[in-house]
């Protein structure tokens, strides 16, 4: 896949503008020397490195994949929460299960225990009485 240098100056424009960041306040806020990395950025001629990649997508919710080829979801804040909603369903699914394991564990000992009552092995003791 090409990336294109231009799309990606586009949208590091873009996410910067949308903070209301000068280029010198965005640079600092991402790991970049200088202001001048910034411009370069925004005038295609440079791409930030993988770190400075992750600050930016950091700082403006986004995800690093949307930043390069512009494809995905915007915001990382919606992934998050999708994330967050199966995890809540799992976490459901869980209790569920754990609950069914309880009761099982129960009806299990319950029979155990009427068994034990019902058919309660003798005693050397009663075995020896009997035998008298």
């Amino acid at each position: 896949m090409k990336i294109e240098q231009e799309n990606i100056a586009k949208r590091i424009k873009q996410l910067r503008e949308e903070l209301g960041l000068s280029q010198l306040a965005f640079a600092e806020m991402v790991g970049a020397k200088a202001k001048i990395n910034v411009s370069q950025w925004e005038t295609a001629r440079a791409i930030p490195n993988y770190v400075q990649l992750i600050e930016i997508a950091l700082l403006c919710n986004t995800t690093i994949d949307w930043i390069i080829t512009g494809i995905g979801d915007r915001y990382a804040s919606i992934i998050v929460k999708e994330m967050e909603e199966r995890f809540a369903h799992l976490e459901a699914k869980t209790k569920e299960v754990e609950n069914e394991n309880a009761n099982l564990r129960t009806q299990l000992a319950n029979k155990l225990v009427s068994y034990s009552l019902v058919s309660e092995p003798k005693s050397d003791y009663t075995k020896k009485k009997n035998k008298r």
